[in-house]
């Protein structure tokens, strides 16, 4: 046998573990660890207790009780044993339960922290029988018995739990990290949620670190981030995105005012200043922010705008604190607390601030006033300060500032990074605007599906992989293009000079099949594709910001389109888009303005020729008059979750119409409910239906859900599970468009399943003979098999009709018999039928 682990082995104590105090860990107690509450006095007979081990075979053992407090535990193998030999029940089985039980079991009390558990048990061996258990209790009282095996799970979860914490939270200020504050958007857009998002930057953070340390930068980004938790209020997430930038996500301020209102709020907390060093520093910040969805429904669209806004922010905030005086700079906490520090104007010709990260020209006319540092003394004792103006040029070709501006880098690949990258194309458009004969390509990338390579390899091996990626990129571009790591696996790349738009197509599959090739990292190969976004300047944009969102609108486009593939941008696509947001943004004020509408497609008897009941079609009539076809707003609906609202609303409409048919004498028919994918993945969906059939009065035997095969085979247990309890509702289950999607005729005889329904595709073409008979025919007999039902969809003429009915399909729907029809227009077609089905003959 092998020897069992050490608790030890399973979860390392936290002593040894690098949790900084800040970090929130989510707490767990000896409470989880209970497996039953089952117990018996301590006067019960011990045969008693064997017949309720032999009545249930998972039950661990039983807490003996005396007043509700536990004296003792019995464990199932210790009565087992006794009574396994011969005579044991007349020998031991009239004897009070407490001959056999353990007297002092290990006992925790409920409140007990689990990684306490786990520190004391930390050098014991598991006992090898692994059935025994112990007592949980609440001031003493009994509250449970738990199993070693339930803590070792426990354990087992609680250190995955741990090192999922600990990789969607920043270590230093305990706040959510970039990955869970890019999951937390992706949710809200999925869930179709209103917000904002903000992007913050702290200003002149590199300066403390330079001057004080890393120990106070730390304690000053602590600082920052406590300001922006008490600006924020319950359901906000405050998250630190790297470095010195934040985030701030706040759900339902989907208007500029509300935005601005909290960036006023959060401003007005920033007065007061901070201790750093010992000496008062004033902290200040560089805000922008993008309201979703207006902003489109990518991330990439999100995070350029709020960057973008925040950037723009920033460069007019370092304008005006080169500006700033010598007392200014002072009051800031920059700077020597004992002496007044050096404050430099310069500025152009013509009066205008030149900031200091401009490339400046040595041939320049330039000015500048230079306060020299002084002793504060001196000042204090009213000695003379002295101050010197100097004028005239200033050669600056040799001197600190000449250069190019200070970029800052990526930590991960010491590519660019997203600030530095926007501020030089943003240099790059200007100059591009200046020529021609030549274009400005800009190529954004996104690794495909890289996540599988941190979930698999671990974050170590995925961050080496970026570097790897970064080094291919340096090497495959020119010494003058740009090369960003924008953040995560996207990446930038800027190249100017191209000459012709077959050029950058060449240029672009160069990069795309480069980077494809394969990674060599320890040994292992390592294989990745991208998809690449490309715009052309002046062909497709002519400023910084729209040639960006072009960048973003392509790679769009190539990740939908398949990936592995560079997609440039298209206007036609830009459109689309458009006018995709424009119905997107219509559709969020639909139900508000009451623009839906259900039609019901008449389902009809084959041998009969009566309707037996009718299909609920969703229609959206426009507020121009216009309508809109379900195909062009019901996959939208789907994307952005409005499918969830507007679905609940056919229910109820739907329902809402049996008691209409009823009270117009049609009270014998059934209705149809398409239901989504999305709705099913809703939690408690199932149990909020049932809430709403059950309000609503009706018979649930008169109410057929249909649901596509793909749609129960996303997750087909629970969709067994979810059909099950409707089906013991006497609600009718049919599958919509059989055959075209997941078919499994495994699960198909598991799923409590009453109809099917054939696809229109095949009904088409079904009395020209050929496959689509065949399959039809197929259906049928298998439908036969299963003892199911039969309905066929878009039955067009009345040859279709015979040839189904001879096929054994059951029932119809179609314009043979009616289009779908509105409410009224349905209960009188209905009834006019009704008055000539005895003269209608088998057709």
């Amino acid at each position: 046998m092998l020897d069992q682990p050490l608790v030890s082995d399973i979860f390392p104590t936290l002593e040894t573990a690098p949790f900084s105090s800040r970090l929130r860990l989510p707490v767990h107690t000896a409470r989880e660890l209970v497996v039953t509450t089952a117990w018996v006095s301590e006067n019960a007979p011990a045969e008693k207790v064997y017949r309720m081990f032999g009545q249930d075979p998972r039950l661990p053992g039983l807490a003996i009780l005396r007043d509700q407090c536990p004296v003792g535990l019995i464990f199932r193998s210790t009565l087992i044993e006794r009574f396994s030999f011969r005579y044991s029940h007349e020998l031991f089985g009239p004897k009070p339960i407490t001959s056999f039980m353990d007297p002092r079991p290990v006992s925790l009390d409920v409140s007990t922290d689990i990684d306490e558990v786990g520190r004391r048990l930390e050098k014991d061996f598991l006992p090898r029988t692994m059935e025994d258990g112990f007592l949980v209790v609440d001031k003493g009282r009994f509250v449970g018995i738990g199993t070693w095996q339930m803590l070792m799970k426990c354990l087992s979860e609680r250190r995955e739990e741990l090192f999922s914490y600990m990789a969607h939270h920043d270590p230093l200020t305990g706040l959510p990290n970039r990955i869970r504050f890019m999951e937390t958007i992706e949710a809200e857009l999925e869930k179709g949620g209103k917000g904002a998002m903000f992007y913050i930057d702290l200003d002149r953070f590199k300066a403390v670190n330079d001057r004080y340390g890393h120990q106070e930068g730390d304690r000053l980004l602590n600082e920052f981030a406590d300001r922006l938790l008490l600006s924020s209020g319950p359901g906000e997430l405050v998250a630190r995105l790297g470095g010195d930038e934040f985030g701030v996500l706040l759900p339902g301020a989907d208007d500029p005012r509300g935005a601005s209102q909290w960036i006023a709020q959060f401003m007005s907390s920033l007065e007061k200043p901070c201790l750093i060093a010992g000496h008062p520093y004033r902290i200040s910040a560089s805000v922008g922010y993008c309201l979703y969805p207006e902003s489109g429904r990518n991330l990439s669209t999100i995070f350029n705008e709020a960057d973008t806004q925040m950037y723009r922010v920033k460069r007019q905030r370092n304008g005006e604190r080169s500006m700033r005086s010598n007392k200014e700079e002072k009051d800031s906490g920059i700077g020597d607390p004992d002496e007044l520090s050096l404050g430099v104007a310069v500025m152009d010709d013509e009066g205008r601030p030149l900031a200091r990260n401009r490339r400046w020209d040595p041939g320049s006319s330039t000015r500048t006033a230079l306060a020299f540092s002084i002793p504060a003394s001196l000042t204090e004792k009213g000695d003379l300060a002295l101050k010197v103006s100097i004028s005239g040029k200033i050669p600056l070709g040799d001197g600190a500032d000449s250069g190019p501006p200070e970029m800052s880098q990526d930590k991960l690949t010491g590519l660019l990074d997203r600030t530095s990258f926007y501020s030089c194309l943003s240099k790059a458009v200007a100059e591009q605007s200046q020529k021609s004969g030549t274009c400005l390509l800009l190529l954004v990338m996104d690794l495909d599906r890289f996540q599988a390579t941190n979930d698999i390899s671990g974050h170590t091996v995925g961050d080496r992989v970026l570097k790897a990626v970064s080094e291919r990129l340096m090497t495959v571009v020119r010494q003058n293009d740009l090369v960003a790591r924008l953040g995560g696996d996207e990446f930038a790349l800027v190249f100017s000079g191209v000459t012709t738009r077959s050029a950058a197509e060449k240029l672009a599959e160069e990069i795309l099949q480069a980077v494809s090739l394969p990674y060599q990292i320890d040994g292992q190969e390592y294989f990745l594709t991208t998809s690449i976004g490309a715009t052309i300047m002046p062909e497709d944009a002519r400023d910084f910001e729209t040639l960006i969102s072009n960048a973003d609108l392509a790679l769009s486009q190539s990740k939908d389109r398949g990936r592995y593939q560079v997609q440039f941008f298209s206007a036609v696509d830009r459109a689309q888009q458009t006018a995709r947001y424009s119905m997107e943004k219509r559709l969020y004020k639909a139900l508000e303005r009451k623009e839906f509408r259900l039609h019901f497609q008449p389902i009809i008897d084959m041998e009969t020729h009566r309707t037996v009941g009718a299909e609920a079609l969703i229609r959206w009539m426009g507020g121009d008059g216009t309508v809109v076809p379900p195909d062009q707003f019901i996959p939208i609906a789907e994307e952005n979750g409005m499918i969830v609202p507007v679905g609940e609303w056919v229910i109820r409409a739907a329902l809402e119409e049996l008691s209409i048919w009823k009270a117009s004498g049609l009270g014998g028919l059934r209705v149809a409910i398409n239901l989504s994918a999305r709705q099913l993945q809703e939690p408690g969906f199932l149990a909020h239906f049932l809430e709403i059939l059950d309000r609503s009065g009706e018979d649930p035997g008169q109410v057929t859900i249909e649901l596509t095969e793909t749609v129960l085979m996303r997750k087909a247990q629970e969709s067994i599970e979810l059909l099950g309890a409707m089906k013991a509702r006497n609600i009718c289950i049919a599958i919509d468009d059989f055959g075209t999607g997941y078919s499994s005729l495994g699960y198909l005889r598991r799923f409590p399943v009453d109809l099917l329904k054939i696809d229109r595709s095949f009904v088409r073409q079904i009395d020209s003979g050929g496959e689509d008979a065949e399959i039809v025919r197929l259906i049928a007999v298998l439908a036969r098999t299963l003892n199911l039902g039969v309905c066929a969809e878009g039955v067009e003429t009345k040859e279709q009709r015979v040839f189904l009915r001879d096929l054994g399909v059951g029932t119809y729907q179609g314009y043979v018999a009616s289009p779908a029809l509105p409410s009224g227009a349905f209960i009188e077609w209905v009834k006019n039928k009704k008055s000539r089905s005895s003269s209608e003959g088998p057709g």
